[in-house]
């Protein structure tokens, strides 16, 4: 799936928005991860705007049988300024 990007204004990478199952409109990394479900993970954002908790895995061709989901990386745990304005 393609996703239409914008800079971040706190940062200046590249982000996508995606709409939660709430209908709040959250920042996400473009490129998705693949996830390994775990009780207790962190929280990772779907396509569909469901979440999904678990953790980063590597590629799903590695470990085919590991029922690898994938999903977006909230922006604002990764931009270096909390996703703030400066």
């Amino acid at each position: 799936m393609r996703m239409k990007t914008v800079a971040c204004r706190g940062c200046g990478k590249e982000i996508a928005f995606i709409k939660t199952e709430r209908g709040k409109t959250l920042p996400v990394d473009p490129e998705p991860v693949w996830v390994k479900q775990t009780a207790g993970g962190s929280p990772f954002l779907r396509a569909d705007g469901s979440y999904i908790y678990g953790t980063a895995a590597g590629d799903a061709d590695d470990d085919p049988d590991s029922n690898l989901i994938q999903g977006f990386v909230s922006h604002f745990s990764t931009c270096p300024n909390g996703g703030r304005r400066k």
